[in-house]
C-alpha cells in the first residue's frame, strides 16, 4: 500500500529556509570559530551573500512562483491587470537583485578575491563617533562611522555581531574589507594600547 506524500510539507520546510540561511548558519560559523572570528565571518559572510542572490532571482525569475496569493485583493484584477502587477513585482524584485549584486556582492568578491592573493587584510585603528542599527538589530548590523584622525572619517559596517553594540567614543582597532566597507572584527584598545 503506497501512501500519498504530504505536498505541503516541503513548503513548510521551505518557509524555514531564510531564517536558517541567514540567522542560524552565520552565527554557528562565527561561533565555531571561536578566537578566529574573522575567518567565521567571512565563511558567515560568504555564505549569506550568496544565498541571498540565489534565493532573489530564483523568486524574481521563476515562473512558478505566485507574486499574486490566492485570496488577496489582487486576485480580482482582470487577468491582463494581474498579469502587469505580477511583472512589475518580478522587475523590482529583479531590480533589487541586481542592485545587491552591485552594492554588496561584487566589492564582497572582490574583497576575497585580494584576501586569496595573500594580500593582509586592513587594519583601521579610530574612535567610534556613530553607531546605528536598524531597528535596534545590534547583533545583525551596525552601522559605525570611524574618526581615523587625519585620515578623517569614514562609514563600515559590522554584521553577525556577538558582542553588544559599539560604544561611541572608545577607540578600537578594526580588520576590515576595503571595497566593501565591511568589519571582520572589531577589537576594543585599552589606554595601555599604543594608539
Amino acid at each position: 500500500m503506497v501512501q500519498k506524500v504530504d505536498q505541503k510539507m516541503p513548503r513548510k520546510i521551505l518557509k524555514w529556509v531564510p531564517l536558517i540561511l541567514f540567522i542560524v548558519v552565520p552565527y554557528t560559523s562565527i561561533l565555531l570559530a571561536r578566537e578566529h572570528e574573522l575567518v567565521g565571518r567571512i565563511v558567515a559572510l560568504s555564505i549569506v551573500f550568496c544565498s541571498a542572490v540565489v534565493l532573489i532571482f530564483w523568486y524574481s525569475l521563476n515562473p512558478k512562483t505566485k507574486i499574486i496569493r490566492p485570496g488577496g485583493k489582487l486576485t480580482q484584477l482582470g487577468f491582463k491587470k494581474k498579469q502587469i502587477v505580477e511583472w512589475t513585482a518580478r522587475l523590482l524584485f529583479l531590480g533589487f537583485g541586481l542592485v545587491f549584486l552591485y552594492s554588496f556582492v561584487v566589492p564582497f568578491a572582490i574583497d576575497m578575491f585580494v584576501v586569496v592573493q595573500g594580500y593582509e587584510i586592513t587594519t583601521v585603528k579610530g574612535t567610534v563617533t556613530r553607531n546605528s542599527t536598524l531597528f535596534g538589530t545590534w547583533f545583525l548590523s551596525q552601522s559605525i562611522r570611524i574618526n581615523r584622525g587625519t585620515s578623517g572619517e569614514e562609514t563600515y559596517y559590522l554584521l553577525y555581531s556577538l558582542k553588544p553594540r559599539l560604544r561611541r567614543e572608545t577607540k578600537h582597532e578594526f580588520l576590515i574589507l576595503p571595497h566593501s566597507k565591511l568589519i571582520l572584527e572589531a577589537k576594543e584598545l585599552k589606554k595601555t594600547d599604543i594608539w
